[in-house]
Formats: structure tokens, C-alpha cells, sequence
């Protein structure tokens, strides 16, 4: 017991230096509940199953049934407790046929484990969170078939572009986020989350408007906009770009950001900005700046492009990427320390960013567990061969899992990246069971195989039967 709690515990620990706070709740979370229910096995299970014993020898006659009652006669027990059937037929049949078929066993399974490395390559694929596979006929807004008719047929999806935002200004990084927040806001007060909008630090940068500056945010606006592979059209809300064609071009640039902030509220007055706002839709929104409180200085301005990345694009990081990467690729090459400048959306590339790092973290656990899981099965049992061929076992478990779960047409999402956390621990447990009671077997290698499955072979599908069904 010690050594399956032992790694199942320590395969759910290194979900807890994940990055996530969700997963590190789930892995130990799970943990704790491996340990407790080891500690009460050991201590107050125990110590119940010897209270009972001591209470029945003292209070019921020789050949009663404690079980049911000290007043119903029970059989008289045999000097020679006779063994389970379930037992015997588990080292008297299982190992002997086992034995037998050995070969075609390992070929088998193998082979098993070669087509489930297949199927997760050929397969694997992530997407957004749906709970029903794609090819299901029904159910809108969960990612059946309705829903992508809906969008095809009755949606804008050519003409609904995502809004790409540059933002001039800020600090690098940009944000300083609190190390420990609920994420999951009451808003008791209704005042719009404020404590929790509070807690995020907001980081400036002084001195980033003057004419060389402005210039470059000018010609940023022109290369972007021009660059019909990240955006529609050539279209664009550039503020800076529109206070150029207004003012005209012996006054622009302006010759201290002072200068630039009384030209930009001057033109907030005109009848020009009136006629942009009029025409465009959200123009104030989408480019803007901000004025230093208090003083003549600007805090930050952003301009905004209708990017190429249509809004029924679905949330997964392949689907994303190949929007993103021409986005990050043209920002970095346009942006440099004469006009530093921060990408960002309505979320699309933040959700991406979040989505492949779970799935690169769960999979890179996927490994740390197991080879953690080798040392402890190592340190338990002495024998380098044995625990290699326990994770060998658990390694086509999750193989298969994962196998099967695409072949059944699911995406790793989001939720499958925090699954796959428990996957790992489930998978150790039974294997370190027979790899344990192995060790402590005497005899050959046939007679220690047969031993392990009359010891554990009733426990394990004892086991494993409830958890199934618990599934």
C-alpha cells in the first residue's frame, strides 16, 4: 500500500507546479485524497477490524456468527481456513493460460501500444471545450453540427473580423498581476468588480509621444494596414494617422507631447472627428488616447485593425496560431524601441497562450510522473527490469486512453489537459500493485507472477470495478 500510494501521490504532486492554478487544485486536491485514505487504512480502518475481532471472541460463544448476530447460530469454525475461489483461479488458471499465451501476449499488446502511439499522432488535435464530439447531429452551442450550420448558413463569417489593437505607452510588462486571486467573482456589491479590477497594477511609460515617436506610430499604421495578410482591406482606426491628414503636414509631427496632446483635444473639437465618429461605428473605441491626470502629458494611445481572423474562429491554439503568428511576426518587425508598442484582442491570442501551454504542461507531466514513478518502484523494489516494465504498462495506458478518446472524435481541450492529470494516477496504482507483490514473492519468476496474482489480482478488480462504476 505504501508503495502504489506512494506514486499515485507524488504522479498527482507535479500537477501542483503547474502554472495554472486549476490544475495544481485538481492534482492535489486528488493527492490529499490518496494520503488520507491511506493513513485511515492503515490507523483507524485497522484498528476497528482488531476491536471487532476482541469484542467478538469475548462476547460470542465458540461457533456463532458475530457478523449477524451473537444469538443466530453460525458454523463452527474450521481449523483450516479454505481458500477463495476467486484466489485460486487467479493463480491455478489466469497465470497458468497466461503463461501459456506469453508470446502472443507481448505481440498483442505492443502492437496494441504501437497503434495507439498511431492514433494520438495521426489524431491528436486540440479544439475548444464541447461535451459531445463533432460529428454528434445535435445540441447548439456545444459544438455539434446546428451550431457550425448556424454560423455557415445564417452567420456573418466572411464580413465579422476580429479587432486587433496596438497600444502605445506602456511598460514592459505591461500589467503586474496579484500573485493570489479568486478568479471567480461574486460581485456582491455590484459595482462592476472593482476590488478585483483594483488588484491588477497597470505599468506606464514616460516620455514615449514626442516627434520621432509619433512619426513611427504614423508609419506603423501604414505598414500594418498595407499587410493584406493580416489585415481586411486596409482596414484601420489610426488616430495618429487621421490627426496627420487633418492638421496637414507642416504641423505634424509636434514638437513635444504636450504640443500633441492640446492638438489631439483640438481635434476631439472638430467637426472632422465628429464626421469620423458618425461614419465609423465604435471609432472612439477602437483608437483613443489617454491624458495624464493632472498633468499635460499622455498616458497611453492605441490604433486598432480589422485583422483577418474571422470571428467564428474556433478557441484552439492551431486554429489561432496561424492568425497570431503573421500578427506577432509583422508587430515585432514593425515595432521597435523608437515606439515600443503591445499586441493584444478580444481574446483569441490570450486564449491560445493558455491552451497550448496546458497542453505542452500536461504532456511534459505525463513524463515527469512516470520517470518520478520509476525511482519510487526502483527504490521499493531493488530490481531495475520490473518497474521499467510497470511503466511500460502505465505508459500504454495512457496511450490508450488518449487514443481512444480522439478516435471517439473529442479534441484535446482545455478540461482533457486537466484529466490527463488524473489519468497518470489511476494508471500507476495498479501496476505498482502487482509489481509489489511480485518483490515480495519467493521462487522463479513464473512462481512470483503466479503468487502476485493470487495475492492481488481479486483487489485489483476489486478496485477497479467501483471506480468504473463510479465513472
Amino acid at each position: 500500500m505504501l508503495t502504489t500510494t506512494a506514486t499515485t501521490a507524488v504522479s498527482l504532486l507535479i500537477s501542483g507546479f503547474s502554472a495554472f492554478p486549476m490544475v495544481q487544485a485538481f492534482g492535489l486536491f486528488n493527492m490529499f485524497i490518496v494520503i488520507c485514505d491511506y493513513l485511515l487504512v492503515i490507523t483507524w480502518f485497522a484498528a476497528t477490524v482488531v476491536c471487532l475481532e476482541r469484542l467478538a471472541i469475548k462476547r460470542c460463544p465458540p461457533g456463532k456468527n458475530w457478523e449477524c448476530s451473537c444469538c443466530c447460530p453460525g458454523k463452527a469454525q474450521d481449523d483450516q481456513k479454505k481458500e477463495r475461489r476467486s484466489t485460486a483461479w487467479f493463480r491455478d488458471t489466469l497465470a497458468p493460460c497466461t503463461f501459456k499465451a506469453r508470446w502472443v501476449l507481448i505481440v498483442i499488446s505492443m502492437a496494441t501500444l504501437a497503434g495507439g502511439i498511431a492514433a494520438c499522432a495521426t489524431n491528436f488535435e486540440d479544439g475548444e471545450l464541447a461535451n459531445i464530439p463533432d460529428s454528434h447531429p445535435g445540441f447548439i452551442n456545444v459544438g455539434g453540427r446546428i451550431q457550425r450550420i448556424a454560423d455557415d448558413e445564417f452567420g456573418d463569417a466572411d464580413k465579422g473580423r476580429v479587432q486587433t489593437f496596438l497600444y502605445y505607452g506602456m511598460a514592459d510588462p505591461p500589467v503586474s498581476y496579484p500573485k493570489s486571486i479568486n478568479i471567480y467573482q461574486s460581485n456582491d456589491e455590484h459595482d462592476d468588480y472593482e476590488d478585483y479590477v483594483d488588484s491588477f497594477e497597470l505599468k506606464l511609460a514616460s516620455g514615449r509621444f514626442g516627434p520621432e515617436q509619433q512619426v513611427k506610430m504614423v508609419a506603423d499604421c501604414k505598414a500594418l494596414s498595407a499587410n493584406a495578410k493580416i489585415v481586411h482591406e486596409a482596414q484601420y482606426h489610426c488616430l495618429l494617422r487621421d490627426l496627420k491628414d487633418h492638421v496637414g503636414e507642416p504641423a505634424f509631427p509636434f514638437p513635444s507631447e504636450a504640443l500633441l496632446r492640446t492638438a489631439l483635444e483640438t481635434f476631439y473639437a472638430s467637426t472632422r472627428y465628429i464626421e469620423l465618429t458618425e461614419r465609423y461605428e465604435e471609432y472612439a473605441y477602437y483608437t483613443g488616447f489617454v491624458a495624464t491626470p493632472g498633468e499635460s502629458g499622455i498616458d497611453a494611445l492605441w490604433h486598432s485593425f480589422n485583422s483577418t481572423t474571422p470571428t467564428t474562429t474556433i478557441l484552439a491554439g492551431s486554429a489561432i496560431q496561424k492568425y497570431y503568428d503573421p500578427w506577432r511576426a509583422a508587430v515585432d518587425a514593425q515595432c521597435t524601441d523608437i515606439a515600443p508598442c503591445m499586441m493584444t484582442e478580444r481574446g483569441f491570442f490570450a486564449y491560445m497562450g493558455v491552451a497550448k501551454l496546458l497542453s505542452t504542461s500536461a504532456i511534459q507531466n505525463i513524463f515527469y510522473a512516470l520517470t518520478v514513478a520509476y525511482f519510487i518502484l526502483l527504490g521499493f523494489t531493488g530490481n531495475f527490469i520490473v518497474p521499467a516494465i510497470a511503466i511500460l504498462s502505465i505508459g500504454s495506458t495512457i496511450t490508450w486512453v488518449l487514443a481512444s478518446v480522439l478516435l471517439l472524435g473529442y479534441k484535446f481541450d482545455v478540461v482533457a489537459s486537466i484529466l490527463i492529470v488524473m489519468i497518470v494516477g489511476m494508471s500507476v496504482d495498479y501496476a505498482a500493485h502487482l509489481v509489489h507483490f511480485y518483490n515480495e514473492m519467493d521462487g522463479s519468476r513464473y512462481e512470483k507472477v503466479q503468487g502476485a496474482l493470487h495475492g492481488v489480482g481479486v483487489s485489483v478488480i476489486g478496485g477497479a470495478a467501483p471506480t468504473t462504476r463510479g465513472g
